[in-house]
């Protein structure tokens, strides 16, 4: 048999009982309290915003770290010396040159005026003339043309390697011409 169901107003709030029994006593089978005062909604204290000059200072510092992160790596590819090769071995020297030349561009994209792109593509034309003399000292003509073709379609002082592919052509016709004398 189900009792009545009774309202106690305690201070601020309201108690609801029900109660339940199949005994002569009643037992208290729920409780629940409501609170008859609406709780205060913490709001967060505003926030100014960012003047502009402090967003551009960012920016500015944001760019300056994503260009050093560039021309850090880039620095660091052009490191790799020159190596002979066996046959079928994979050249390291040339994909790491090509590679130094993406972060270059990279590092150009953000900003195309700033001097050390300029100085680290003028390191990246000294590098191929290097790979490209050392492989002609090695007689490794289609490796030095190799480097030639890459630096030609790359953003970079080509008069020096130009003047080592005209040698380099030279050097391949004095080769040919000792091959057909024996």
């Amino acid at each position: 048999m189900l009792k009545p169901i009774k309202l106690v107003l305690a201070s601020s709030a309201i108690v609801v009982l029900a109660a339940c029994s199949k005994a002569p006593e009643p037992a208290v089978k729920e409780a629940a309290v409501i609170d008859s005062k609406p709780q205060p909604v913490a709001t967060p204290e505003p926030v100014a915003a960012p003047s502009k000059e402090d967003l551009e200072a960012k920016r500015k510092q944001l760019q300056a770290e994503q260009l050093n992160q560039y021309l850090d790596e880039a620095e660091a590819l052009l490191s790799v010396s020159y190596q002979r090769l066996e046959k079928g071995e994979e050249d390291i020297a040339r994909n790491s040159l090509q590679s130094a030349y993406s972060k270059i561009q990279q590092a150009k994209a953000v900003d195309a005026e700033d001097q050390r792109v300029g100085e680290t593509l003028d390191s990246l034309g000294n590098k191929y003339l290097s790979m490209i003399e050392a492989s002609a000292d090695d007689r490794a003509y289609h490796r030095a043309e190799g480097f030639i073709d890459d630096s030609l379609e790359m953003d970079i002082d080509t008069t020096d390697i130009l003047a080592a592919k005209e040698q380099i052509g030279k050097d391949i016709l004095r080769k040919a011409r000792q091959f057909d004398r024996f």
